[in-house]
């Protein structure tokens, strides 16, 4: 909750004012029966959509060859859930009701503009991330 919460601090500080941008915090997000809990969306007037999970942990995380996570509890590891494939679930999920046509899309040019999503995994300033060894790209 605290990484939510600053993260949230930091985005409504930097783009709710913007004419150009909505800002949505903590957004629960139901279709037919799939659920999901979406910290962040930052939406821009290109239907450019910033999805954002944040994160934070105190004693760092780390992520082995394989891009399996590992948070520490008294500097040992425990293994965690992929942020990046949890986004991903979400990001799919936002799509259905585009796809579906459940959401009357703007037309431009006689030509409905579709969404561009993008994925961010917000990690607090303090957290120590060890990367993989073997340059896999996360």
């Amino acid at each position: 909750m605290k990484g939510e919460k600053e993260a949230a601090y930091q985005i409504n500080f930097h783009y709710a004012a913007l004419k150009n941008w909505i800002v949505i915090n903590d957004l629960p997000l139901e279709f037919n029966e799939f659920t999901a809990q979406i910290d962040h969306l930052l939406i821009n007037r290109f239907l450019e959509i910033y999805v954002c999970e944040s994160k934070n942990f105190n004693e760092g995380i780390a992520i082995n060859d394989q891009g399996e996570f590992s948070a520490f509890y008294q500097r040992k590891p425990y293994g965690i859930p992929s942020h990046i494939e949890q986004n991903s679930h979400y990001i799919t999920l936002l799509k259905k009701p585009f796809d579906s046509g459940a959401v009357n899309l703007p037309i431009r040019l006689d030509s409905k503009i579709k969404p561009t999503l993008f994925s961010l995994i917000l990690i607090a300033n303090s957290t120590q991330i060890s990367p993989p060894r073997n340059g896999l790209s996360i």
